[in-house]
């Protein structure tokens, strides 16, 4: 609808600059009978004569109802007002009693004139709105050949509505041309009212929010037709203001901060990535490792692109470097556990099918037995280790097996769980006292085994709380933490 200004030329307004013309006439004459002879005859003669130069106006340029009065029609009616001035000017006393009226009524009519020519241009940027353009982007983007096919009533024609806003005779419209178009109506370069449009537009589809405009896939996109843009790259071309190939993450991310989609907090952009992640399988660091980098990059994780793209857009470079390092800075940079809490469980189920349910019977199980433990669909125990903390190991020790137990979150073993394991492991080797433990002697302590905590140097190590290799001096210091 066009924008309703108030009529300037109303015989109410008239009434208004009279009473301004008035006051301004009784501030100016200080002798009351000049000052009378201007508010009581010569101010009322000129409003007579504006009435009757406004009716004649009106009169040679009629208008339609909806339609204002064009700036060139504007300036015609100041021109005849400015000849009340020539026609009545003795009568007036215009070079005389009338002149200080005359300079008073200067601001007014420029008021009336800006009034007039902005009632017209907000009836023309009505007529725009009506084809959802509010601003200088959405104007230039749709360019001469959509502007000569649209209807602009009630202007009759096309080349009539440039012509009627711009003052001067329009022939062919161009690129030029919209700009000046532009220009005339003050168009901002975008709009909140442009953007609004925009979001109303998306919403039809279920497009509410950055989020849902970043996550609908792009054959859903490609399926929207949103009029009067048509399909999604126009609509987004057109945002955008230059054309527009593919609706990548990029894109999308530039359309929502131009129509105003709050930006994601940082901890649900985190969480959208996981999704994207955990779509493929890939819900922890464990299984992000042992993906690998070249698989990764292969992958698809709708709605960024493979591998290389994700990782772009998660890390903020444009081609960060395609290593075993990259996979590391992804799952630091979106908060990926080592271990989901589903697999997790799994895990723990699959350990408990073998006896093993908390660190102490893990470390009690032993390397070796552990290594030769099955585990369905994974294979043997080094490769379950491998699975779970996400990386390779080459030989099974104590220090895995902890590994192990802090990704699945074992509580510690108490001192003194730790202590009587210690304790059982040597005296199932006869090492019950410190007497027994020197008759021994380094040589044979460092070879023999002491299950599950390994050989002699590895429960030492342990014991001590450092690595150590068995002397006499070593021996002694067991022997003195089991108090012997």
């Amino acid at each position: 609808m066009p924008v309703e200004i108030q009529n300037p030329l109303s015989a109410e307004r008239l009434d208004v600059y009279q009473v301004e013309l008035v006051a301004s006439a009784e501030r100016s004459y200080k002798d009351a009978d000049r000052r009378a002879a201007v508010t009581t005859i010569l101010i009322p003669q000129f409003r007579a004569a504006l009435e009757r130069t406004i009716g004649a106006f009106q009169s040679s340029h009629p208008q339609k109802s909806d339609l204002p009065f064009t700036p060139t029609a504007v300036e015609d009616l100041c021109s005849a007002v400015d000849q009340i001035f020539v026609d009545h000017g003795e009568l007036l006393d215009v070079k005389g009693l009338f002149r200080p009226v005359i300079a008073a009524m200067r601001p007014i009519r420029q008021k009336v004139r800006d009034e007039l020519n902005e009632s017209f241009l907000a009836h023309c940027r009505s007529v725009l709105a009506r084809h959802k353009i509010h601003d200088r982007t959405a104007l230039l983007y749709r360019g001469p050949m959509w502007f000569i096919r649209a209807d602009f009533a009630p202007f009759e024609g096309r080349l009539f509505f440039a012509t009627a806003v711009l003052g001067r005779t329009v022939l062919f419209i161009t690129g030029e041309t919209l700009a000046a178009i532009a220009d005339r109506l003050k168009l901002p370069l975008h709009s909140k009212e442009q953007a609004r449009v925009y979001r109303e537009a998306l919403a039809e589809h279920g497009i509410i929010d950055r989020e849902t405009l970043i996550h609908t896939t792009h054959s859903d996109l490609n399926k929207m037709i949103l009029p009067p843009w048509g399909q999604i790259l126009a609509f987004f071309s057109e945002i955008l203001g230059k054309s527009i190939k593919k609706p990548n993450i990029d894109v999308r991310q530039r359309v929502a901060d131009r129509i105003g989609f709050p930006k994601l907090d940082p901890e649900q952009q985190k969480a959208a990535y996981r999704a994207a992640l955990a779509a493929q399988g890939i819900d922890d660091r464990s299984t992000l490792y042992i993906t690998g980098i070249n698989p990764f990059k292969k992958m698809d994780f709708p709605p960024y692109g493979k591998g290389g793209a994700i990782a772009a857009i998660i890390l903020g470079e444009k081609n960060p470097k395609k290593s075993r390092v990259l996979l590391v800075r992804i799952a630091d940079a979106i908060g990926l556990p080592l271990v989901s809490e589903t697999r997790k469980a799994a895990y723990i189920d699959a350990l408990a099918a073998h006896g093993i349910h908390d660190r102490f019977t893990l470390h009690q199980t032993g390397t070796e037995k552990f290594e030769a433990l099955q585990f369905e669909g994974i294979g043997k125990g080094q490769a379950f280790i491998a699975r779970v903390i996400g990386k390779s190991i080459r030989w099974l020790s104590h220090e895995v097996l902890d590994e192990l137990a802090d990704a699945l979150e074992f509580p510690p073993l108490t001192p003194e769980a730790l202590r009587k394991s210690y304790c059982e492991a040597l005296a199932n080797r006869g090492i019950t006292d410190r007497a027994s433990l020197l008759q021994r002697g380094p040589i044979w302590f460092q070879h023999a085994t002491f299950p599950p905590w390994g050989m002699g140097f590895n429960i030492a190590g342990k014991i001590l709380g450092r690595r150590v290799r068995p002397t006499i001096a070593v021996l002694n210091e067991i022997a003195d933490v089991f108090g012997w």
